[in-house]
C-alpha cells in the first residue's frame, strides 16, 4: 500500500488531514501485519535441523525468514535454491513452508525426518546431490506432500511403506539411487500419482498388479532395475499414459501387454523386457505414438501393416525375431528405423551405408543375391579373410600410439546408425538419448581434465543403448582384444557435473566380458585412461563382435541429457601369444 501525503488549505486541509491520518493507519496495521507473518517455531527448527544435517551453508533461518527471504547465486547453472512460503492463511498473521528445492547444491548427509515436521509441505525436491541412506519413514506423515523428488542422489534401502500415506502426492521421483527390495503394495493407495520413476535402482521383486490403480498416472519409468515381469495385465487401466518406459525385466517369458487403449501415448519403450510372440496390429494405430522401442525382445511374426504405414518418429526393433520380407516402406521412411538383427529372409536395401535404416546383421537364413552383405548373419567376409589385427580411435581422428596406427572413426551419425569402413571394421549404434534427440555421439575431453594415458582416451565414441563394433575379414583363430576407456564427460570436482554415474555390460563373440561396468569407479576418478584386456577370443568365422550395452543403470540427466550409455575410447585387437 502506498502512502501519499499532499498539500491543501482551509477546511479541505482538515479534511484531507483526516484521509491521511486514515491512510496512515491503515499502512502502520498492513505493516504490524507484516511483521506478525512470522514462521512458527517448529517450522524454524525443522529448518534449523534440514541446514545442518544436509549443511546447508546459505540459509539465514529466523522466523522472518519467509518475509525476509534469501538470495543464492551458484557457479552452476543447474543450481536451485529455493524456499517458498504461504503467508494468506490464519488471518494472514501466520506464514508456513510450501515448497523445497534444492538441486545440484552437492548436499551430503541423510535425508533429515525433520522434514516431516514441515507439515504445510507441497512439494520437496533434492534432485542431484550426494545425500545417502534411506528414506524415513517420517516422510509418508506430511499429508500435504504433492511431490517427492529425490532423483540422482545415493539413497539406498528399501522403499518406505509409509510413502503409501501420501494420498496427494502426484509425482514420485525416485530414479538413479540404490534402493532394494520390492515396490510396497501400500503404494495401491497413491490413486493421484501422475508420475513415477524408479529408474537405475535395484530394486526387486515383481511389477505388483496395483499399479493398475494409478488411472492418473501419464508417465512411468522403471527402466533398469533388477525387477521381475511378467507386466501384469493391469497395466491395461492406465489409460491417461503419455510416456511407458520399461527395460531390462527379468523372469520369465511374456506376451505382449494389452496397451490399445492407450489412445495418449507418445513414447513406448518396452526394451529387452522378454516379450515373445508377434506385434499386434493396434500398436500402428496408436494416434499419438512418435517413438517405439522394442528392441532386444523375441518378437516374432512379420512386422505389421499399420506400423510399416504409421506416422512414427522413431521405430527400434532391433535384436528379435520378426521374419518375412522387409517391407520396402521401410526402407523408404524418412524417419529413423532400426529393424537390425532379425530374421528377414529378403531386403530391397540399396548400399549398406543408408545413414536412417539401420539393417546391419538380420539374421537371415537365405543367402539370396538380394540381401546385402551388411544385413546377412554375422557379416561374413565377402572375399577371402586377410586380417589378423585392428586399431580403432573410437570417436577421433587418425593417430600413431604405440607404434601403432588407429584408424580415425569420426562418423557422427549415431542413432539407428550403421557404418562400415570398407571391409576392415564397421559400428552399430542403435536407440536415442531420452528427450535430447539431438544428442552428440563423440565425445571430446572437458573440464580441462588432466587426461593420463594415449592420446586416444581424449575422444570417445558414445551410445544411448546399444553400441557394437565389429572386427571384419579376419583371419580364423584366437585374439587378444584391449578396450580402452577414459571417462571425459564429468567433472572431477565438486559440482553438479561431478555427480554423474555411467554404468554399462560389454560382451565379445556374446559372452559378457564386463557387467554393470564403470569407468570412473574403476580408473578411481576421471580423465583417467584405463584397459581391460580379454585374451583367447576366437574367431571361428570372420568377424569379431563387441557389444557396449546401457541397461537403463546410473544417471541419465548430468551435467545434460544425452551424456549417459556406454562409452569407449579405443580398440586395439592383436593375434593372442
Amino acid at each position: 500500500m502506498k502512502c501519499i501525503c499532499g498539500k491543501e488549505t482551509g477546511w479541505k486541509k482538515i479534511s484531507s488531514l483526516l484521509v491521511v491520518v486514515s491512510l496512515l493507519s491503515s499502512c502502520f496495521t498492513d505493516f504490524r501485519s507484516v511483521d506478525a507473518q512470522l514462521l512458527p517455531q517448529e517450522e524454524v527448527q525443522a529448518l534449523e535441523a534440514i541446514s545442518a544435517k544436509l549443511q546447508i551453508q546459505h540459509w539465514n533461518i529466523t522466523r522472518n525468514f519467509c518475509r525476509v527471504g534469501f538470495q543464492y547465486e551458484g557457479s552452476d547453472t543447474a543450481v536451485v535454491s529455493n524456499v517458498t512460503c504461504d503467508c494468506t492463511s490464519a488471518n494472514a498473521t501466520v506464514c508456513h513452508v510450501t515448497n523445497i528445492q534444492l538441486k545440484a547444491l552437492n548436499l551430503r548427509g541423510t535425508l533429515p525426518a525433520e522434514f516431516a515436521n514441515l507439515t504445510f509441505l507441497e512439494e520437496m525436491g533434492l534432485l542431484g546431490n550426494r545425500i545417502n541412506g534411506s528414506i524415513p519413514r517420517e516422510i509418508g506423515d506430511i499429508a500435504t506432500l504433492e511431490e517427492l523428488v529425490l532423483l540422482d542422489n545415493q539413497l539406498g534401502g528399501p522403499l518406505p511403506q509409509s510413502l503409501g500415506s501420501l494420498t496427494r502426492l502426484r509425482r514420485l521421483l525416485l530414479s538413479a539411487n540404490n534402493f532394494t527390495g520390492a515396490i510396497p503394495e501400500e503404494y495401491s493407495k497413491l490413486t493421484n500419482l501422475t508420475d513415477f520413476r524408479i529408474d537405475g535402482s535395484t530394486l526387486s521383486g515383481k511389477i505388483p498388479d496395483m499399479i493398475g490403480n494409478w488411472t492418473k498416472i501419464e508417465r512411468l519409468d522403471m527402466q533398469g532395475t533388477s525387477v521381475s515381469g511378467p507386466i501384469p495385465s493391469t497395466i491395461s487401466e492406465l489409460i491417461n499414459l503419455e510416456e511407458l518406459r520399461i527395460s531390462d525385466l527379468n523372469g520369465s517369458d511374456m506376451t505382449f501387454p494389452d496397451l490399445q487403449n492407450m489412445t495418449k501415448l507418445k513414447y513406448l519403450v518396452l526394451r529387452n523386457c522378454l516379450i515373445t510372440g508377434p506385434i499386434p496390429d493396434y500398436i500402428g494405430d496408436l494416434p499419438a505414438l512418435k517413438y517405439l522401442d522394442l528392441s532386444f525382445n523375441n518378437l516374432s511374426g512379420q512386422i505389421p501393416g499399420s506400423l510399416q504405414s504409421s506416422d512414427l518418429d522413431i521405430m527400434l526393433l532391433t535384436s528379435n525375431s520378426l521374419t518375412g520380407a522387409l517391407p520396402s516402406l521401410i526402407l523408404t521412411n524418412k524417419n529413423d528405423i532400426d529393424v537390425s538383427y532379425n530374421n528377414f529372409t529378403e531386403s530391397s536395401a540399396s548400399g549398406c551405408q543408408a545413414s536412417r535404416v539401420n539393417l546391419v546383421s538380420s539374421h537371415s537364413s537365405t543367402e539370396s543375391n538380394s540381401i546385402e552383405w551388411c544385413v546377412k548373419k554375422d557379416l561374413p567376409c565377402s572375399t577371402s579373410p586377410q586380417y589378423h589385427s585392428l586399431y580403432i580411435n573410437c570417436g577421433g581422428s587418425r593417430i600413431k600410439a604405440e607404434g601403432n596406427e588407429y584408424e580415425e572413426d569420426l562418423a557422427r551419425e549415431g542413432p539407428s546408425y550403421f557404418f562400415a569402413s570398407s571391409q576392415r571394421w564397421a559400428y552399430s549404434s542403435t536407440g536415442f538419448f531420452m528427450n535430447n534427440l539431438d544428442a552428440n555421439y563423440l565425445a571430446n575431453y572437458s573440464f580441462s581434465l588432466k587426461m593420463t594415458g594415449a592420446e586416444y582416451y581424449k575422444t570417445a565414441r558414445l551410445a544411448p543403448n546399444s553400441l557394437k563394433y565389429y572386427g571384419l575379414c579376419l583371419r580364423k583363430g584366437s585374439y587378444k582384444v584391449r578396450l580402452h576407456f577414459a571417462e571425459i564427460m564429468y567433472s572431477d570436482d565438486q559440482t553438479y557435473s561431478s555427480l554423474g554415474r555411467r554404468i554399462f555390460d560389454v560382451s565379445i563373440q556374446g559372452k559378457e566380458v564386463l557387467k554393470d561396468f564403470n569407468i570412473k569407479e574403476v580408473a578411481k576418478g576421471v580423465g583417467i585412461g584405463i584397459t581391460r584386456e580379454f585374451d583367447d577370443i576366437l574367431v571361428n568365422g570372420s568377424t569379431l563382435e563387441i557389444h557396449l550395452y546401457w541397461r537403463g543403470k546410473g544417471t541419465t540427466s548430468i551435467p545434460d541429457r544425452g551424456v549417459y550409455g556406454p562409452l569407449i575410447s579405443a580398440i586395439t585387437v592383436t593375434p593372442s601369444g
